[in-house]
């Protein structure tokens, strides 16, 4: 398609072989696209016969796969091509083919290409009755056309404020859900602080009561080491009462062993 645009219509069609080669079996029913638009590339080369040729070719394969829309395409592509090379009766017949199946099927594109034509054909045989009929419906057909892109385009347009909508709705989700997640996350944070804290509590009112706990036998060996202290030096103070009386006494009988001779 690239060297179609650019008219080097030898290579795109080199390449438009080699894809139908690559394609045998005609998966996605590609061929006969392919082949009229080989069709289109021969008329651009101004090689009408082969351009008749392989339209007819797509023609076959679009039947084939009974795809309406193309084979009406590809029939008023043939005559369009006998209007080209002279040949008005054939040329009349594929037109008249084409436009009544563009007819039922309501496709105003292919109308308006299709009237076209076929005024353009009654004008080289000089029905100019005909001539004006054909003009004043491709004229119709071309309204339609216009109509329909309008419509496309208005459609277009709503269905891109509807996106914008949307994805501004997808943005304030977003942004509520980012909320939410920060909010969740903070109120985890809070209960593992809370958390934290209740064990650190319990861990000081344990050690505090160990703390108690030692201070309570300490103070209790304390109290028995002073009530032992108590005795002890009651005992003391016996033996130091008693010490002191004899000590009179081996006195008193010093002094007075004299006399007791």
């Amino acid at each position: 398609n690239l060297y179609l645009s650019i008219k080097k219509y030898d290579i795109a069609l080199y390449y438009y072989r080699e894809a139908i080669k690559e394609n045998p079996k005609d998966l996605g029913t590609l061929n006969g696209t392919l082949y009229s638009i080989i069709a289109h590339t021969y008329e651009q080369k101004n090689d009408l016969d082969n351009a008749l040729l392989n339209d007819k070719i797509a023609l076959a394969f679009r039947k084939k796969e009974n795809q309406k829309m193309l084979v009406t395409s590809s029939l008023l592509n043939i005559g369009h091509i006998y209007l080209r090379i002279g040949n008005y009766d054939s040329a009349l017949s594929y037109l008249e083919r084409g436009l009544n199946d563009a007819n039922l099927l309501k496709i105003n594109f292919l109308r308006e290409g299709g009237y076209k034509n076929l005024y353009e054909l009654f004008l080289a045989k000089k029905d100019w009755k005909n001539a004006l009929s054909a003009l004043q419906t491709y004229n119709s057909a071309q309204d339609n056309v216009e109509n329909e892109k309008n419509k496309d385009q208005v459609t277009l347009m709503e269905n891109n404020r509807i996106v914008n909508e949307k994805e501004k709705q997808a943005e304030q989700l977003r942004a509520v859900n980012a909320i939410q997640k920060l909010e969740m996350r903070n109120r985890s944070l809070l209960g593992l602080l809370l958390i934290t804290l209740f064990l650190l509590t319990i861990a000081i009112a344990v050690y505090i009561q160990q703390l108690l706990i030692k201070n309570k036998k300490a103070k209790k060996i304390v109290e028995e080491i002073n009530d032992q202290l108590q005795v002890d030096i009651k005992e003391q103070v016996i033996q130091n009462e008693e010490l002191s009386k004899r000590e009179q006494e081996y006195r008193f009988l010093a002094d007075h062993s004299a006399d007791l001779i």
